[in-house]
């Protein structure tokens, strides 16, 4: 079973993010290096052949961009109600972010949140605006967190 923390659901991807801007900004520099050594000479057919690449690489870059951005919406607007969520409870219960986990990144009934290694199954009402946690004992069973 896999369980979030709060830094994770607050910083979801940040890494990826940077990687994929940090390929894009590389792939556009590449792109004009070739395209100003290729204006250069026009003669030599490598630096067009490395502006094409590069050129295909920006553009499928942006068409996977533009085609995750409905996804990556979605999934924003669920943590950042996970977020509220995690933070109401911290202040009611009055314990540290890190010691609040979650089996989700989205609110739902029947949802698993772990406060200091003890764990409660979470069942909301129609509106998800008040709830009722009761108390688990789980086994000898494998956890993974997401820090």
């Amino acid at each position: 079973m896999k369980f979030f923390s709060h830094f994770y659901l607050e910083k979801p991807y940040v890494f990826q993010r940077l990687l994929k801007y940090v390929l894009i900004f590389a792939a556009l520099v590449v792109l004009l290096l070739a395209v100003s050594q290729y204006l250069r000479h026009r003669m030599d057919t490598k630096y067009r052949d490395l502006s094409i690449i590069a050129l295909l690489l920006l553009s499928s870059s942006a068409a996977r961009n533009i085609f995750r951005t409905a996804s990556v919406k979605t999934f924003a607007a669920d943590t950042s109600r996970m977020v509220g969520f995690l933070n109401a409870l911290i202040e009611n219960q009055k314990v540290e972010k890190q010691d609040i986990i979650v089996n989700s990144t989205r609110l739902f009934n029947g949802m698993i949140i772990g406060i200091k290694n003890q764990y409660y199954e979470v069942h909301f009402n129609q509106d998800f605006s008040a709830l009722h946690a009761d108390a688990h004992q789980f086994g000898q069973q494998q956890y993974r967190t997401h820090r």
